[in-house]
């Protein structure tokens, strides 16, 4: 049986899992401007994440585990790249990104998902632990390739927040209030 905190925990998961898809699909219906299709990217992707956590938590066969674990894992590590094509198009720098180089920066965090979701699919091993009330399947150990992927991640995420923080402060800048909030967001 579920506990108290099994049920508040997955209840906030469901609810963030379907504001994030709603949110993206409002998104993707206004994509009049370039830096819409990855800000719907990077609300549905977490918004998939977020309902694949909670049905881990009620999840207590390892095969399904494994196939939760490794999604969470590949849209983790494949948000990042939409998140700095979205501040790339947001702070008007489209000219940098030809399709070329959007594969590219794309291909890196796919191979980068794509990584860390074999983790939990055949490289290591998975147990059941109670924490808080809380009582999921959990990896045993992470490998090389969860912190290569972290290191991949971050440096993209960080040049994305770079690029809003200087669009923020740029003086043509008429939309502050604007980036502050998607900067916050």
């Amino acid at each position: 049986m579920a506990t108290a905190a099994t049920l508040g925990v997955s209840a906030g998961l469901i609810l963030g899992g379907l504001i994030g898809i709603w949110a993206g699909y409002i998104v993707w219906q206004h994509r009049d401007h370039p830096a819409a299709k990855p800000l719907a990217v990077i609300s549905v992707l977490p918004g998939i994440a977020g309902l694949a956590q909670a049905s881990l938590l009620f999840v207590h066969d390892f095969g399904t585990a494994r196939v939760l674990i490794a999604l969470v894992n590949f849209i983790v590590y494949l948000a990042p790249g939409y998140f700095l094509l979205f501040a790339i198009s947001y702070t008007g720098r489209e000219d940098w990104i030809t399709p070329l180089r959007r594969y590219l920066v794309l291909g890196v965090f796919y191979l980068n998902g794509v990584a860390s979701a074999t983790e939990p699919l055949v490289l290591s091993g998975i147990t059941i632990e109670t924490v808080n009330e809380l009582t999921m399947p959990v990896l045993l150990d992470t490998s090389l390739s969860s912190r290569l992927a972290f290191f991949v991640s971050y440096p993209g995420v960080a040049v994305g927040f770079l690029l809003l923080g200087a669009f923020l402060t740029a003086p043509r800048n008429v939309y502050r209030k604007q980036t502050a909030v998607v900067s916050f967001a």
